[in-house]
């Protein structure tokens, strides 16, 4: 049985990872404010978000979803 690299999951889940870290927030907590769909988006071109450095996608996201700074001890 052969595996399969999914890319598209691994940059989805390295963004949600980096949001979550410097926005101090539980990982469930991004997937709640991004939302199903941003989340359908950021999954569908992330072959397109990838050429961008992380900080800058990071940064459009949580400004375009207001997600707030909280208080998790990463």
């Amino acid at each position: 049985m052969g595996t399969k690299n999914n890319n598209k999951l691994f940059y989805t889940c390295s963004l949600i990872e980096y949001i979550g870290r410097t926005q101090k927030k539980k990982r469930g907590q991004i997937l709640d404010d991004l939302g199903k769909e941003t989340l359908g988006r950021i999954y569908e071109y992330s072959d397109v978000l990838h050429c961008e450095p992380i900080e800058k996608v990071a940064s459009e996201f949580i400004n375009e979803c207001q997600i707030a700074s909280g208080t998790f001890d990463n």
